[in-house]
């Protein structure tokens, strides 16, 4: 059976065509918006970014530098977005207390930034589509003119391909209007495609922002691992014990003043080469994941003992399982 859409597309006159293909890329990427994926740090009720650059059209139209984002951001579209508890909008914000403090700061404040930037890549991109679907090269051409210089910002970092290509389709000859209908249809399929790939970073850069709680609190954590501790592992397969002294590094982006206890002898050397391949710790619940040689061991752990203690099991996919008691060696200290 051939299926309806491509007999519809025949039957349409060349110069609808590309009217009835700008429809169906539109409804195409409006699903991709709202489909269920997983992306990292995913938040819940996400924003629908459509309405929310419409409305901030002018003001998304004049940004050119991080500065400019950042204000945008505070000023505007933070309160829009019910983000009012973030710590950069405190009205009388104190100075950062501690490493966690600075480095939550810069990345919530490079989150706003990318989230800004990717709502005004959104905004010129959906330009260049509007113009396109619509055959109006003299729109295309002063959209392209009115952001000279924003397109320099938005393209620096290089991480917005798909917009990078759009606008060298849009450049590669100058907008008449003579322009063939099917070279404007490549443009506004490649339009379509730098929107979403606009929604995709504003996504990953808004759950960041909506979830900056969680994050504060995994920072303390890996802070509160860190240090030396001397961990015997009982493994009750075969009742035996194992002594290990193991290190855990200050959270990436953070200094310890006087680092990592590191442990002397063979046993230490070979703890200090283990690393967890995921860490998670809540409150005093703390999860380690190990992988190694094609094992893999899961450790469940608390913290006990005013966190000077870990108690917990572990189980690997060897069928092997035991208890694991730590006792903590040395903290790290993180002094301004």
């Amino acid at each position: 059976m051939t299926p309806i859409l491509p007999r519809l597309y025949q039957t349409v006159p060349p110069r609808q065509r590309l009217r009835l293909l700008s429809i169906a890329m539109g409804l195409v990427l409006t699903a991709t918006a709202l489909w269920p994926g997983e992306t990292a740090w995913a938040a819940d009720d996400k924003p629908l970014w459509p309405p929310i650059v419409e409305r901030h059209n002018d003001a998304l139209g004049s940004l050119s530098s991080e500065s400019d984002a950042r204000v945008l951001f505070l000023s505007t579209l933070a309160p829009a977005l019910n983000l009012k508890d973030l710590p950069l909008l405190a009205p009388k914000r104190q100075a950062a207390k501690n490493q966690i403090d600075e480095l939550l700061t810069t990345e919530l404040t490079d989150a706003a930034a990318r989230l800004t930037s990717a709502l005004a890549a959104e905004r010129l991109a959906r330009q260049l589509e509007a113009a396109a679907s619509g055959l109006d090269a003299p729109a295309l051409l002063a959209a392209l003119q009115r952001s000279t210089t924003q397109q320099r910002w938005l393209l620096a970092d290089q991480t917005r391909p798909d917009l990078a290509q759009a606008l060298t389709m849009a450049q590669a000859d100058p907008p008449g209007s003579a322009d063939p209908p099917d070279r404007l249809a490549r443009l506004a399929a490649q339009a379509v495609r730098a929107q979403a790939e606009a929604e995709t970073a504003a996504n990953e850069a808004w759950a960041r922002l909506a979830q900056w709680r969680d994050r504060a609190r995994e920072l303390r954590g890996l802070a509160r691992l860190c240090g030396s501790w001397h961990w015997t592992v009982h493994n009750h397969q075969n009742h035996q014990d194992h002594k290990l002294v193991m290190v855990f590094d200050p959270p990436v982006g953070i200094r310890s003043a006087n680092g990592p206890s590191t442990p002397t002898g063979a046993e230490a050397g070979a703890s200090r080469a283990l690393r967890p391949s995921k860490i998670v710790v809540l409150g005093d619940a703390l999860y380690l994941r190990w992988e190694q040689g094609g094992t893999l061991q899961e450790d469940s752990l608390l913290f006990v003992g005013e966190g000077q203690r870990i108690e917990g099991s572990f189980v690997t996919s060897s069928g092997a399982w035991g208890s694991i008691t730590g006792k903590r060696a040395a903290a790290c200290s993180f002094g301004k």
